[in-house]
């Protein structure tokens, strides 16, 4: 399905359900499976084989993408023809495929009217918090990814000639950015925190079986999984970038990553707001430039939900133990909106391991774990139990 003429398409596949394993009498469910097929760049530098060469060793495959996202969709694809070759499967499984998750999702109106109704969305998306325990992700973060830039009117100048002349770029960014957030990392937004969702009890147990299990402190369980935080992910300079010389143009990335029940628009409005209002109190002479480049929402699974304890079932029925449930850091833009679109709940099947090394060199996924995580899908899709 094309969704513009400067975007991957998606992929939109669908396996219907065996008439040997439904009741004719009753609807047959549809599970949407969503997943990508983009990746992140992997320059050469730090692999130990070729980033888009899939290699085989000691048990794992390495290759960009294996685990983020592209071994989970190959496994829940064999999943649903297996079932589909024994005349097992016991749904209407579609797959959506998008090529533009890892900068910011687009062009699902258009797939919806094709799908139609379903029951419930499935995806497979990050991984365990640890090596050995299966886990289901029950939350993610949203996110607000914002440039800056601060420009003075100048050119490029020489260092031995202006040095300490003139009010640099470079040394304004860095006391401007220093200024975003305290001494213990919090936030210095005015009334940023004033939304975020209270601890319940149960979430405090989960995060204290987490401690046991990892034995990382509780406090900074909270602070990973389910806590706000900005970042700065980098910073630039204009060409022609000599260390000789004063640079007319300093840029940085800064995102924040928000949690329930922070609004994604009010906190980008007030970003922006904040950045302006904080550099003005500086009294800083160049120029501040704010641009939000993409925004996402986050998400929040449904503990109680018939197709949540269905799927721990299946993990449960596979691996012996009932999986650990987790919240996770990062963004994924198209979950909660799918779920908005469709009207259903989702579901987050993590299938790799916490050392995966997702979005960095020497990717890789464990073989065992594709072939388990099948069966776990296969569990779901043969038997799948509809809320009444």
């Amino acid at each position: 399905l094309l969704t513009g003429e400067t975007t991957n398409p998606l992929v939109y596949a669908k396996f219907s359900a065996s008439a040997k394993a439904c009741n004719l009498n009753e609807r047959k469910p549809h599970i949407l499976f969503y997943g990508h097929y983009d990746v992140m760049p992997a320059p050469q530098q730090g692999w130990n084989s070729e980033p888009f060469d899939l290699v085989s060793r000691n048990g794992y495959l390495y290759g960009r993408g294996v685990t983020n996202d592209k071994g989970p969709i190959i496994v829940v694809a064999c999943a649903a023809a297996e079932l589909r070759r024994r005349r097992a499967l016991g749904a209407d499984v579609s797959f959506l495929i998008e090529g533009e998750e890892e900068c910011g999702s687009t062009g699902f109106d258009e797939a919806q009217d094709s799908i139609g109704h379903v029951d419930v969305i499935l995806f497979s998306n990050s991984t365990w918090i640890t090596e050995y325990e299966p886990c289901i992700t029950y939350g993610l973060h949203g996110a607000v990814h914002c440039s800056l830039q601060i420009s003075k009117s100048l050119p490029d100048l020489h260092s031995s000639i202006e040095g300490g002349v003139i009010r640099e770029p470079m040394l304004d960014m860095i006391k401007f950015l220093g200024t975003l957030i305290d001494a213990d990392n919090k936030v210095q937004m005015p009334a940023f925190y004033d939304d975020v969702c209270t601890q319940s009890e149960e979430e405090m147990q989960l995060l204290n079986r987490l401690f046991i299990i990892t034995n990382r402190a509780s406090h900074c369980l909270a602070r990973r999984r389910r806590e706000s935080a900005m970042t700065v992910h980098n910073l630039d300079i204009s060409e022609p970038k000599n260390a000789t010389v004063i640079p007319s143009r300093v840029s940085a990335q800064v995102s924040i990553r928000i949690v329930p029940d922070q609004c994604t628009e009010k906190i980008s409005d007030d970003l922006q707001s904040f950045l302006r209002s904080r550099f003005e109190k500086l009294g800083l002479p160049n120029k501040l430039d704010v641009h939000i480049d993409k925004k996402a929402d986050w998400w929040l699974g449904e503990l109680n939900d018939t197709w949540f304890k269905s799927l721990e079932k299946a993990i449960y029925g596979e691996w012996g133990i009932m999986p650990l449930r987790i919240r996770e850091g990062g963004s994924i833009p198209s979950v909660p909106f799918l779920e908005k679109g469709f009207g259903c709940h989702a579901l987050h099947l993590p299938m790799g391991q916490s050392s995966d090394q997702a979005h960095l060199p020497n990717e890789r996924i464990s073989i065992a774990n594709l072939h388990r995580g099948k069966a776990v899908v296969e569990r779901l899709f043969s038997a799948p139990v509809m809320p009444k």
